[in-house]
């Protein structure tokens, strides 16, 4: 049945003051020692949820998230007495880490994993588990299977949850998506979404989260939309101001250096490099057999032309050759092993065929004799073959992780990788790896062999390295080919930039800029 939440009631178990240090070290099912900005974020989550505001707690990657969610869930339970469950939501790469640190946290707390491939079983989940909410604290499951049909009409009806908890909640940043709409249908007394990265693109983004947060104060995204239009060039400072005002009523954000006022600095170096000859061939032949297509799409912008099956072919087609370009920027081989046959015509071997590849081996022979330790990442697996082949050609130790390593081979990596001795100089990552505990702090040099147009990724790869625990300065290579598409990524890259800072900035915040310097 629907639990009876009376705001009164409520408010008066509630702590009428912030809660101290010297008071969580006395709870004796808390387990470990809050840091000064997690007591602070606990304290900011019992007050949004005493005012009956649901919340973002966009804390940068690496300041304890998880800790700060699992104490206040364990506060509520045990300190304010309230019952009923709460569902946490979050990618499938960090769920068994979830359990693990509720086990490690608050091993009093009743914990349900709530994961299955299995239709049977996931059924036996639904019937069994989930059947008498007095036997369970909290359930944590993915994002796969709260939209699933089979789990709708228990997560989203049957159970009214006490606090509903989304881990990386800009996966639900675009409102017109299946999960938005399974997510939204969700019955929970108050919400939290935990995310390093509320704002990525543009500010309709922001309004998706804000939302479904509050869909009563937020029904209308036509401001959001027209604030901050990119495609157009249009800035309205002014609102943006308003936007970053308000966003401080729903969000708590603090950056690592402010925590940790040791952590050293992080500075991004631009690296133009020009294409090789077999790059330029292929970029040449890529646009004349796009010429057409670019030309209609021109002139339909021009003339203001609706949407039509034409057109929309036509975007699909520009999309297509617009990823090749940005591969032909990474390496002709990308297109098949059979482009070595194109780069032995204009005598270029594997590093020349490609002036990204032959800036990362000259850029390479004079940091590693230096003794500097490398984290390389691309967003490509498929580059990260090649460059796997490249190391293998130079006799360059090194470990890799990206996607398709498992949980065991992935931490005897990073593992390995980490030890004070380590033979390993260089760590190939795919930019999109996902998951907690990809913690690379003994490196200290980064190497983005690609951008991605959304900035927040490469920052996050960047935060594999410059987190806390890191103990010498951080410097970040980004290889640009110059004259070609990448270019412009970056320029929109850095364009989404400047939204988050000048938003976060009138929310009081003073975000990151993803480092300093160029050339």
């Amino acid at each position: 049945e629907p639990l009876d939440f009376d705001a009164a009631t409520l408010l008066g178990v509630l702590p009428e003051s912030e809660v101290t240090p010297e008071q969580l070290e006395k709870l004796e099912w808390l387990e470990g020692t809050l840091q000064p900005h997690q007591v602070v974020g606990l304290n900011w989550m019992l007050q949004t949820y005493a005012k009956g505001i649901n919340g973002i707690l966009a804390d940068e990657m690496g300041l304890g998230n998880t800790f700060q969610v699992i104490a206040l869930l364990g506060y509520l339970k045990f300190e304010c007495r309230m019952r009923g469950p709460s569902l946490v939501v979050a990618p499938l790469s960090v769920l068994t880490s979830w359990v693990n640190e509720f086990k490690r946290f608050a091993p009093s707390m009743r914990v349900i994993r709530l994961h299955s491939g299995d239709r049977e079983e996931r059924e036996l989940m639904r019937t069994e588990l989930l059947s008498n909410v007095d036997n369970f604290d909290v359930v944590v499951t993915t994002y796969e299977m709260a939209s699933s049909a089979n789990m709708k009409t228990m997560l989203c009806h049957r159970i009214h949850w006490r606090y509903l908890v989304l881990d990386e909640g800009h996966r639900i940043k675009n409102e017109r998506t299946q999960l938005y709409e399974r997510m939204f249908l969700i019955k929970a007394q108050r919400k939290l979404l935990l995310t390093g990265t509320p704002l990525q693109n543009n500010l309709h983004e922001l309004w998706a989260l804000m939302h479904f947060l509050h869909p009563e104060l937020f029904n209308d995204s036509a401001v959001f939309d027209d604030a901050f239009d990119l495609s157009r060039g249009l800035i309205d400072e002014g609102v943006i101001t308003k936007c970053g005002q308000l966003l401080s009523a729903f969000m708590l954000r603090r950056l690592k250096k402010e925590v940790l006022q040791t952590l050293p600095c992080k500075t991004e170096v631009l690296v133009y490099v020009p294409m090789s000859a077999t790059q330029t061939e292929l970029s040449r032949q890529l646009l004349v057999s796009g010429a057409q297509v670019l030309a209609r799409m021109q002139q339909s912008t021009e003339e203001g032309r609706e949407e039509s099956s034409s057109s929309n072919h036509d975007w699909v087609q520009m999309q297509s050759l617009l990823m090749s370009l940005r591969k032909c920027c990474s390496h002709p081989r990308l297109f098949g092993s059979w482009m070595s046959e194109v780069s032995d015509k204009f005598g270029e071997g594997l590093a020349a065929s490609s002036g990204k590849l032959a800036a990362l081996e000259a850029l390479l022979a004079e940091l590693l004799p230096k003794g500097k330790r490398v984290v390389l990442f691309s967003g490509w697996t498929s580059m990260l073959d090649i460059i796997e082949e490249f190391f293998k050609e130079k006799g360059i130790t090194f470990a890799r992780l990206d996607g398709s390593t498992n949980r065991v081979q992935r931490n005897i990596h990073i593992k390995a990788f980490n030890a004070p001795a380590s033979k390993l100089n260089v760590f190939l990552c795919s930019t999109r790896a996902g998951g907690l505990g990809i913690t690379l702090t003994s490196a200290d040099t980064v190497v983005l062999y690609d951008s991605d147009f959304n900035p927040q990724v490469d920052l996050q790869a960047m935060d594999r390295v410059h987190r806390i625990g890191q103990t010498k300065p951080v410097a970040v290579y980004r290889l640009v080919t110059h004259g070609t598409v990448e270019e412009r990524i970056v320029e929109r890259a850095r364009g989404k930039l400047y939204l988050m800072q000048q938003t976060m900035t009138s929310a009081g915040q003073q975000p990151d800029g993803g480092g300093e310097g160029g050339a």
